[in-house]
């Protein structure tokens, strides 16, 4: 996308002058970071051993094909923050995500969230009431900041990955069918 947003001006500035060909990779290069912005990307997490006496690490399974998955449990990490151009786009993934039969909870590790607007925060509930239809829950894991103040339901909440993971497996196995209550 950088190149592209390179190549306009270049062919700007040689069609139009200096000036107007700025402008005009000026001007691409905000609609392809809007366009990268309105689609971050939510990696699917996987657990792999850390160093001895430092417990599991959660990582992208594109990039370190030895994770393992959770069974009946799904954790995605969105890579951006949350606001108005990209949180249906987060919504449908997370959603898709959850689809599969045997999903019964979904923890969204949103440590790489550095903020959230109000439509992605009514977009969190809308997701965790979505799920709960399904019969999946949504629990948040790491440290929310600004981001609890602008939640209007209480969501669960847990400080890491590894925690969200247990309570998941924990709800799983006291309602037998995964309720999705937050």
């Amino acid at each position: 996308m950088d190149f592209l947003g390179a190549v306009a001006a270049l062919l700007g500035v040689l069609l139009l002058g200096t000036l107007q060909g700025l402008l005009v990779g000026v001007g691409v290069s905000l609609l392809l970071l809007l366009r990268r912005s309105s689609r971050p990307h939510l990696a699917e997490l996987g657990r792999v051993d850390g160093p001895p006496g430092s417990g599991p690490r959660w990582v992208d399974r594109e990039r370190e094909s030895d994770a393992t998955t959770e069974d009946r449990v799904t954790v995605l990490r969105v890579e951006s923050g949350l606001y108005f151009a990209n949180s249906e786009f987060v919504h449908d993934r997370v959603v898709d995500a959850a689809r599969p039969e045997n999903v019964r909870s979904v923890v969204l590790d949103v440590r790489a969230v550095p903020f959230v607007d109000a439509t992605a925060a009514r977009m969190l509930d809308r997701l965790a009431e979505n799920l709960q239809g399904h019969g999946a829950a949504l629990l948040l894991a790491r440290d929310l900041g600004q981001v609890r103040d602008l939640l209007r339901h209480p969501h669960a909440l847990y400080p890491s990955v590894e925690e969200a993971v247990r309570a998941a497996h924990a709800r799983i196995r006291g309602d037998g069918e995964g309720s999705g209550e937050s």
